[in-house]
């Protein structure tokens, strides 16, 4: 049936990297942004652009020479760049998720009863992603097992 849930899975080591535009990141910081990882070989999870922000989910897997990128980025865009790693993603699956939001809704509602903070979601056909503190993750996957599937 459209719109259930199926499967929780969870991603433990993302990162979240945001992108505030200011005069001292140039006229296409987002175009300069993704420039810089593509010359890194840094692949991104998700990409989102608005109000003034860009934020990129990247997981530490694809983030080759850590090191290096961070010092190229905090060269290249300051105090602009801001990157936060102590988070990870739990994610439900199903065709049609986002049919309505009755299953975000829920699913927020169920998190932040756990005492779990988000950080971020983002929804697609068939997934809802919540990024949280990477401590809580096996926590958030139980409570998501036990809304929707159990």
């Amino acid at each position: 049936m459209p719109g259930t849930v199926v499967g929780v899975a969870s991603e433990r080591d993302t990162l979240l990297l945001s992108l505030a535009r200011s005069a001292t990141t140039g006229e296409r910081p987002a175009a300069d942004l993704l420039a810089l990882l593509d010359a890194h070989s840094v692949a991104g999870k998700q990409l989102h652009e608005g109000a003034g922000q860009l934020t990129l989910i990247i997981s530490r897997e694809n983030l080759h020479d850590e090191p290096r990128v961070r010092a190229a980025l905090a060269d290249r865009f300051g105090a602009a760049v801001t990157i936060a790693d102590d988070l990870g993603a739990v994610s439900v699956i199903g065709a049609g998720i986002n049919a309505s939001f009755d299953n975000l809704r829920r699913g927020s509602a169920a998190l932040e009863a756990a005492g779990i903070a988000l950080h971020g979601m983002a929804t697609s056909s068939f997934r809802i992603t919540w990024m949280i503190p990477r401590v809580r993750l096996e926590d958030a996957v139980r409570t998501l097992h036990a809304l929707f599937i159990s």
